[in-house]
């Protein structure tokens, strides 16, 4: 996925780099990232990173009840109580 043009304009503008090239692995030791090594070979030294690798629901067990869903996620109404 591409980020937006007007996205990499804002980042730019604050002196951020936008990189857009698949990871081959995270450098670091000791529990402390501190770059990564891009496909291409590359090497970017890095303060701080932010990783997202998707989520998985760990919740099957409530799928025998009658529960109202909106797509995986529990409906819940304005105090946070569900459907039952």
């Amino acid at each position: 996925m591409k980020l937006a043009t007007s996205i990499r304009q804002k980042l730019h503008k604050h002196g951020y780099q936008v990189v857009e090239m698949p990871i081959k692995q995270f450098l670091g030791e000791d529990h402390h990232m501190n770059g990564v090594e891009l496909e291409d070979g590359t090497v970017i030294e890095l303060e701080a990173g932010l990783i997202s690798m998707g989520s998985k629901y760990h919740a099957d067990y409530l799928d025998k009840f009658n529960l109202e869903k909106q797509g995986e996620n529990l409906v819940t109404d304005k105090i946070q109580q569900l459907s039952i």
